[in-house]
């Protein structure tokens, strides 16, 4: 019998998040924080870079994000749904806001053409200069 089991060894702070949280997002909807594991914190993880539990690009892109939905977009997040974002530590849960599906494509549009190279780099370079060859190597990647 062929075993088709996943040995998980280690999962970083930030997968740990979104596994504790991403069943909490409404159907029909997605968290910033998911699309930051997709986008930037799992192919920085494939390169060798490990983000630091004290940086939170999903903040940061998310604040963005909703600033271009209103000033560019004419979106008003008020009547977005929110899901209770968990944290494994003492924190108290926040209501995160969760997006329409609707939305994706210019999320992602969004963080390829705006946060990721214009905001990612004074964000890291701030915060943890370490990443940025890292964060180099994915910005050619997205440029090929």
């Amino acid at each position: 019998m062929t075993d088709y089991s996943i040995t998980y060894v280690h999962n970083s702070f930030h997968i740990r998040r979104y596994l504790a949280n991403q069943g909490g997002v409404p159907i029909g909807h997605f968290s910033v924080l998911t699309e930051m594991i997709f986008l930037l914190i799992a192919p920085l993880e494939q390169l060798g870079y490990e983000l630091p539990e004290r940086l939170w690009p999903d903040i940061s892109s998310g604040r963005f994000f909703a600033g271009f939905l209103r000033e560019e977009h004419g979106l008003s997040l008020r009547d977005l749904p929110t899901y209770v974002h968990k944290f494994e530590d003492d924190r108290k849960p926040v209501l995160a806001k969760a997006y329409p599906e609707d939305l994706l494509p210019l999320f992602r549009r969004y963080f390829r053409e705006v946060w990721l190279p214009t905001r990612a780099p004074g964000y890291f370079a701030e915060r943890d200069p370490a990443a940025l060859p890292y964060l180099e190597v994915l910005l050619q990647r997205l440029a090929a």
